[in-house]
């Protein structure tokens, strides 16, 4: 077993023992469309600039790693470490006496309470268990799983130590510290440092994918309104359903199945209005004339036989390999009806057409989809 210590306060009273270092996933499996039906795995780069593991050489599954930290500062910053190290004992003479047996299990289901609070954790990380202490001077607490390099720096953030920040950071990075400050319920404590983060990283995503879903859990936890509404939007447009994402350890399960349950309502708003379109031109509701309504019945028919994500089927089912983005592309995509009617007083070529008739309910689902805010998810 190897053992790495870490000073951060040399003459702390608490030791953080961090077991199976960096075993936490936070980088997602994304399927997106392209201009192929069947689409593919984004394989965005998240992992530049190179961080450090905080590992060095060690064996992952045989590393340790401590370090020594003041509890008033760990207190101050974070309720669940407030919590925590606030058990019944006296910390001024922590080699009395334990709290009873009792009392340690009150303290895990009330720390359970704080901890559990992510926007929809796809995982089950042990919580640290209750401070014990270990020799005359220091109490000791133990985590599993974080990244080692990532929980070091949230820990030198809350004790001030500004200076030790990196300047760049890969995206990964980025989230592994957002996930532990949301953890904590330290992120007001980390937020100098993502605000300072965000604004050098100019490189903000404009299309979905993972890249989009890693911004989108670090705005959420770190509260960056404009960025958050951004990458909700892009999930709702671009994304497929949940089945095509894997998130692994990142917790924002919550999140997407709101964007999931928007795209399927939106597409199925889009595919029912075509529905009603063409039974109005069927039924004379629609059209200067029945020329006119012929031809866009036949137009109609076609592009829904060439796109059969067009077409209205039972049970209002939308198409798992179809993105709201692609449904208004087909139908801004119809073919023009270019015909002249000898009839008419006008020379000009025919101007009705579906894809003119569907503008209006792509404006306004288009809209729908900026309308969630941040606040919508933190109350």
């Amino acid at each position: 077993m190897t053992l790495i210590m870490h000073n951060i306060d040399p003459s702390g009273d608490l030791v953080v023992v961090l077991k199976k270092p960096n075993t936490y996933r936070v980088i997602p499996e994304v399927w997106i469309n392209d201009e192929e039906t069947r689409g593919h795995v984004d394989r965005a780069d998240v992992e530049t600039p190179k961080m450090p593991t905080g590992l060095g050489d060690s064996d992952v599954q045989m590393t340790e790693i401590e370090f020594r930290v003041s509890s008033k500062h760990l207190k101050l910053a974070s309720v669940v470490f407030d919590k925590m190290l606030s058990g019944p004992w006296k910390e001024a003479n922590c080699t009395s006496s334990l709290p009873a047996s009792e009392a340690e299990g009150q303290d895990m289901m009330e720390l359970t309470e704080y901890a559990d609070t992510s926007i929809g954790s796809t995982f089950d990380l042990s919580l640290p268990i209750p401070a014990v202490p270990v020799a005359s001077n220091y109490w000791e607490i133990s985590t599993t799983g974080w990244h080692a390099h990532a929980f070091r720096v949230v820990l030198e953030v809350i004790h001030g130590q500004l200076r030790k920040l990196p300047e760049k950071v890969s995206l990964e990075f980025f989230t592994h510290v957002a996930v532990i400050a949301n953890y904590y319920h330290c992120t007001e404590a980390v937020s100098l440092a993502a605000r300072f983060w965000r604004m050098w990283n100019k490189d903000i995503p404009t299309s979905y994918g993972k890249r989009s879903i890693m911004w989108l859990y670090i705005s959420w936890a770190f509260f960056m309104p404009t960025t958050f509404s951004n990458m909700l939007g892009l999930a709702v447009k671009d994304g497929l359903d949940l089945f095509n994402i894997t998130t692994h350890d990142l917790p924002v399960a919550t999140v997407l199945e709101t964007a999931e349950a928007k795209r399927k309502k939106a597409i199925l708003r889009l595919v029912t209005e075509l529905a009603e379109i063409e039974r109005k031109l069927i039924y004379g509701q629609l059209g200067c004339s029945q020329k006119c309504r012929s031809m866009m019945i036949g137009s109609l028919a076609l592009e829904k036989q060439k796109n059969p994500h067009l077409v209205l089927k039972g049970g209002n089912d939308c198409s798992s390999r179809i993105s709201l983005s692609r449904v208004i592309h087909a139908v801004n995509s119809f073919g023009p009806i270019e015909w002249i009617d000898p009839a008419s007083r006008f020379n000009g070529a025919h101007m009705c057409n579906v894809t003119q008739l569907m503008q209006p309910v792509i404006e306004s689902v288009l809209q729908e989809t900026k309308l969630l805010q941040l606040s919508d998810f933190k109350k």
